[in-house]
């Protein structure tokens, strides 16, 4: 049984995939990725069909529409802006998966893995950051849900709304 739920888990991480229904809603979605870090809190990188759909077709022959130096590059700068005090990302893994979603066939993205540095509040840190990128240039923006702890006042839920604008 073990087995089978981390080929079911591998097999999940390396592609997206559509699904009805998310924290508390009902419109159709496609899941890109989810972890839960080590004190509960998930985090959740997620499109709307219809932001997918929004994105250019491919059918894996040839180049796609967007390459990847030019996703790497909107990644890159995302990244800067989004987690300010790191100051170096440097890619580390890079994936171009097909989109499963019947709302959207056809569509393509880019998962690329940053390994990041920096300086916060005077001491050197690393970490590790995910980025999803449409081959429209749309970086797809993580939803983070706080874990709720016994007795503690209740939050909104999520932070962020989701989907950076194209660059």
């Amino acid at each position: 049984m073990k087995i089978w739920m981390m080929v079911a888990l591998l097999a999940l991480g390396s592609s997206s995939y559509a699904h009805e229904g998310d924290h508390g809603g009902d419109q159709e979605k496609v899941m890109f990725s989810v972890t839960t870090d080590e004190d509960g809190n998930t985090s959740e990188l997620s499109a709307s069909v219809e932001q997918v759909a929004d994105s250019p077709t491919w059918d894996g022959l040839g180049n796609p529409p967007m390459g990847v130096g030019a996703a790497t590059e909107v990644a890159t700068e995302w990244m800067k802006k989004e987690y300010a005090g790191f100051t170096q990302f440097v890619p580390e893994r890079i994936e171009l998966a097909k989109v499963f979603s019947e709302g959207a066939p056809g569509r393509w993205s880019y998962t690329i893995m940053f390994s990041a540095s920096g300086e916060l509040a005077g001491v050197v840190v690393r970490h590790q950051f995910t980025a999803v990128v449409l081959l429209d240039g749309t970086v797809i923006k993580p939803k983070v849900y706080k874990e709720k702890v016994e007795g503690a006042p209740e939050e909104s839920g999520a932070e962020g709304n989701g989907v950076e604008a194209k660059p």
